[in-house]
């Protein structure tokens, strides 16, 4: 399957918003809905949601999982 990458919503436009408060939102919307307008076989349910706190710890910024390492 070929994915097409939008003008903006590349993973080097994606590093860039390393450090923002909103991080989450701006991947959400300025990287992940493009790619999913851009490609029909692509879901909002193929994605985490970035925004979500519970998901993504604020310390290790990575998913957590049951029964994951600390």
């Amino acid at each position: 399957m070929r994915v097409i990458i939008p003008e903006g919503a590349s993973f080097k436009v994606m590093l860039a918003l390393k450090g923002s408060s909103d991080i989450g939102d701006r991947i959400n919307t300025r990287i992940i809905q493009p790619l999913i307008e851009a490609n029909a076989r692509l879901a909002r349910s193929d994605f985490p949601d970035f925004k979500d706190t519970v998901t993504w710890s604020p310390i290790r910024r990575s998913p957590t999982r049951p029964g994951a390492p600390a």
